[in-house]
């Protein structure tokens, strides 16, 4: 018994030597039964907050809210899904919000095409033409440009009548269309 009331009396003046006070909180109760010289209660020292101690806040970056790129399908009118008549075919083709405004081309066998490319975007695009989704045989590939910018792109169109493919060569899986060689329509 000596020995724990030995301990109690070494803890409280150790508390009491590091700051602890009587209006301290909290107090842990003491055992029943001790000697009146040994404080019934022991008060635990109140931590106070230093500079030291106190966190500085912070900065929290900002995040910019992500938005979904608008994509708007461009229906053809009768006349334009009818292959242009002459020796020249010209469009413009933007790429924004990674899609290309334009889905579907349609030309001459034979016809040279002129596509003035706007890539109205921070990362780079072109305009590449394959006979099919494959990739494996080009017609035309355009020269990947860094946007804001534009660039003009000449190729002739195949001879053979048919449905072909074109895309973004950087990406390839979302920036799609179809590219048709059609001939014109007797009549025209």
């Amino acid at each position: 018994m000596k020995k724990r009331l030995l301990k109690i009396v070494l803890l409280s003046l150790t508390l009491i030597s590091c700051g602890a006070s009587s209006e301290a909180t909290p107090t842990l109760p003491v055992s029943q039964g001790l000697p009146s010289i040994v404080p019934t209660t022991i008060s635990m020292p109140t931590p106070i907050p230093t500079e030291e101690h106190i966190a500085s806040p912070t900065p929290v970056p900002s995040i910019s809210p992500i938005t979904t790129p608008t994509v708007t399908e461009i229906s053809p009118s009768p006349a334009a899904s009818t292959p242009p008549t002459g020796s020249e075919y010209s469009i413009t083709v933007t790429a924004k919000g990674l899609a290309f405004d334009v889905k579907t081309i349609t030309v001459q066998p034979g016809q040279l095409v002129v596509i003035k490319f706007k890539n109205e975007d921070s990362v780079p695009h072109n305009m590449a033409f394959y006979t099919d989704k494959t990739a494996k045989e080009k017609i035309f590939v355009g020269k990947i440009i860094n946007g804001p910018s534009s660039t003009t792109y000449r190729f002739k169109a195949p001879n053979r009548p048919g449905n072909y493919f074109f895309r973004c060569d950087v990406h390839p899986q979302i920036m799609t269309g179809t590219f048709i060689v059609q001939a014109k329509e007797p009549g025209y």
